[in-house]
């Protein structure tokens, strides 16, 4: 195979096609390294993190300590070669091609087939600068997106792209092509432990590693809000600077109206913290067009269509933060969903009859959430508890004791599908087809539940947010925002190495002192006595959003002018579309906000490619 890039921008493409061998033109991209040795050559985007898991020479260039594990692991290198990249390979002397990403996935890797050539690209949107022209759009995915139909893993909104997911390679091996898995965190019971309470201050020296590696590549700045992820962050990054004689963070933070304002607390911390604080009011970050225009000017430009509607708030915060120096961000993302208990372990207490742990873990979330008692009951004892066992036990008693209903039963269901499908969407032709085909595929699948695995449901569950196609757009979208705004984002939780640790906390430790987070809570409220960490709900700002997505879609809407390209593309009726979103200004009902939010994104995204 060869690769070969012209001297284009960040994002070039890359093109791997059977000559024998792997070479890369001399002028540099940004972060680019390449290096041959014998019969295999590299190319790498990114870094490797020097722990001694694969590296045989510190003193090699980044390339080459790949070459190097590879001669070690073999096909295998990827789940030993630690750090935030991705890296293209080729062993000439077995016809061996991989193209693999980081462990989370953190660098994205796009590619196309182009004939007998595969292109590869850390942006989809390098592609408009390759060969063959721009992709247009994916429309299968656009429509199944519009339904909330799942999508695939691998598939982009690019026709003809597709990406290899986060934690995953894909290998040529004399013409036959894979992509797999190549590492998720163990869980208890399949080769790792539970961790004891003594081995609790590892947690600190892996959140201190994770904090360390942006903080040497230049001045950081943290995303700073009231929550006790960003604020454990941001002690532990202060921290590390002062024992290293690092330049001090900058807290950045913005500023939100009352109901969700935690202003006290972001200046009090910072303060405690002995950092500068750049504090921007909420409205004076989105503009004058506010929020929902100022996203919708985004998505335009993106592989993707926008998926966090917050993102250009911190665009400009991000903006005043490198006036003040700053050259990365950090930020307290993935604390969500490592620092806490995932709620379907209540399917698990229920079979187990642990009905002492189902009910303190109610307790839990009532001490650390803000929701109604009734809702909570219902979403843990039901939702996520009795129904799911109800679901299984049913779906085994049709297949022995009526196998013959399960067919019909999946037929039913798929026809309430297809009936419940709003008229406004894919009215007719290839595009109301090709939804009917994935929903069709969707429902024809086998009944039989897939094996679970060591641990439950609880590890089940945890691994789903890996392999979810919304957490691939995500971490691409915040590794888009990191080069658009020349500031890499570094989302301490995501790191693989507090991920695999995180991931075997019991959670009665998780939730130790009786509350969520309980890991990070009790330090942050030893360390900032004065602002109710102990007792500290999470704030949910659910509510501001739907008003102000309400207050601005009144704006947004007649500006955006319709949706022409959807229409034009067959995936929406344009008539009975707007007569469905003018029905929804109306109601303001809050169930509509991310179907519209779909909608409108997608237009704006999908102007800039037909």
């Amino acid at each position: 195979m060869r690769l070969d890039r012209g001297a284009r921008p960040l994002g070039t493409v890359l093109s791997a096609g059977p000559a024998g061998r792997l070479s890369v033109a001399a002028q540099e991209v940004d972060g680019l390294v390449t290096a041959s040795a014998g019969n295999v050559a590299v190319a790498l985007w990114g870094e490797l993190y020097e722990d001694g898991s694969a590296v045989t020479d510190a003193s090699l260039n980044e390339a080459l300590q790949v070459i190097a594990a590879f001669r070690r692991h073999g096909a295998g290198l990827a789940r030993h070669v630690k750090g935030k990249h991705v890296f293209l390979l080729y062993d000439a002397a077995e016809d061996l091609f991989i193209a693999a990403r980081d462990r989370v996935g953190i660098i994205p890797l796009f590619y196309r087939s182009n004939g007998r050539t595969l292109d590869f690209a850390v942006d989809a949107g390098a592609f408009a600068v390759g060969g063959d022209g721009a992709p247009g759009v994916n429309v299968d995915l656009a429509v199944s997106y519009l339904a909330h139909t799942p999508m695939r893993l691998e598939e982009t909104f690019l026709q003809g792209v597709s990406r290899v997911p986060p934690g995953h390679q894909l290998v040529e091996d004399r013409g036959a092509r894979t992509i797999a898995r190549h590492w998720l965190p163990p869980p208890v019971g399949a080769g790792a432990q539970w961790v004891t309470e003594a081995e609790l201050p590892r947690f600190g020296e892996l959140l201190d590693a994770a904090v360390a590696r942006p903080l040497v590549r230049g001045r950081g700045g943290i995303f700073l809000s009231g929550g006790l992820d960003s604020v454990s962050v941001a002690a532990a990054a202060v921290d590390h600077t002062q024992r290293h004689g690092l330049e001090p963070l900058v807290a950045l933070s913005l500023l939100f109206p009352h109901g969700v304002n935690e202003e006290t607390t972001q200046r009090g911390v910072a303060n405690g913290l002995g950092l500068e604080l750049v504090a921007l009011e909420f409205d004076d970050a989105v503009g004058p067009g506010g929020l929902l225009q100022a996203g919708l000017d985004l998505s335009q430009g993106l592989a993707a269509p926008l998926q966090n509607v917050w993102t250009p708030a911190y665009d400009a915060l991000t903006a005043v933060g490198r006036e003040h120096g700053i050259e990365n961000v950090l930020t307290g993302g993935g604390g969500d969903e490592w620092l806490t208990v995932t709620p379907l372990i209540a399917a698990d207490y229920l079979q187990r009859g642990e009905f002492g742990a189902l009910f303190a873990y109610l307790g839990v979330l009532s001490r650390s959430l803000n929701l109604q008692r009734r809702h909570l009951w219902r979403n843990v004892l039901w939702s996520n508890g009795a129904r799911p066992l109800l679901h299984e036990f049913l779906g085994r008693a049709r297949r022995s004791l009526l196998p013959g209903q399960v067919d019909e039963r999946r037929r039913r269901a798929l026809a309430a599908r297809l009936a419940a499908l709003p008229d406004w969407l894919a009215p007719a032709g290839p595009v109301r087809e090709l939804l009917h085909a994935r929903l069709e595929g969707r429902y024809a699948g086998s009944v039989v539940p897939a094996q679970r695995g060591p641990g439950g449901r609880y590890f089940q569950e945890m691994t789903v947010t890996l392999d979810h196609p919304l957490f691939a757009l995500d971490v691409e979208e915040i590794f888009a925002d990191g080069q658009r705004n020349r500031t890499p984002h570094w989302d301490i939780y995501w790191d693989a190495d507090l991920i695999e640790f995180l991931y075997r906390v019991p959670p009665a430790l998780l939730n130790q002192g009786g509350r969520s987070k309980g890991l990070v809570r009790a330090d942050v409220a030893r360390r900032f006595p004065d602002f109710g960490f102990d007792t500290q709900r999470k704030l949910l700002s659910r509510d501001f959003f739907i008003e102000r997505f309400y207050s601005e879609l009144g704006r947004a809407w007649p500006a955006l002018g319709g949706l022409e390209a959807l229409s034009d593309l067959g995936l929406v009726d344009r008539m009975r579309v707007g007569r469905a979103i003018d029905e929804a200004l109306n109601v303001r009902d809050s169930s509509f906000v991310d179907k519209i939010w779909r909608l409108i994104s997608l237009e704006a995204w999908a102007r800039a490619r037909v």
